[in-house]
């Protein structure tokens, strides 16, 4: 898949992406789907484990799963929400991370050291109000909110 093609849409009963549904859904979407492919139940449960146990949003880190079965979740359920497209550094510590969304756009997350701990700032929608100087995102105007699997993708991506 290129970045400019789109994957099969999904049945009009589940999410584009598994975290963008309610989150007391996610068993019942699991299952479902797995039921309607012919996979045994216990795979829904797998899946989950990765996802919310493992914090393992990329399907071809699910190493426990079958090739076949990570494929058909990266096509269908489990879209990489971006690719990582610059990644700087600053002399004070701070790393700001660009990301490349499926529809082209961009967004920013800054981690910010301190002394005793750390700060992720990450971006809920493609440019931002608050108009921080130091992150793109804030000097972008507002384009659109960024889906749940948008937003839990960067913080996975950094963690």
């Amino acid at each position: 898949m290129t970045e400019t093609s789109k994957p099969d849409a999904p049945p009009d009963d589940l999410p584009g992406h598994l975290l963008d549904g309610q989150p007391e859904q996610l068993d019942a979407t699991l299952s479902s789907w797995c039921q309607r492919e012919g996979l045994p139940s216990y795979r829904a449960a797998q899946i989950r484990q990765h996802l919310i146990d493992g914090r393992v949003l990329d399907p071809h880190e699910m190493t426990s799963l079958p090739e076949s079965l990570r494929d058909q979740l990266a096509q269908h359920l489990l879209i990489p929400p971006f690719t990582a497209t610059q990644l700087q550094r600053s002399s004070d510590g701070t790393i700001k991370f660009r990301f490349r969304l499926r529809d082209g756009l961009s967004i920013e997350s800054v981690w910010i050291p301190s002394d005793d701990r750390g700060t992720l700032c990450v971006s809920s929608q493609v440019g931002c109000a608050a108009g921080c100087t130091f992150c793109a995102t804030g000097t972008m105007k507002l384009s659109r909110n960024l889906q749940p699997n948008e937003i839990i993708g960067q913080w996975l991506a950094i963690h």
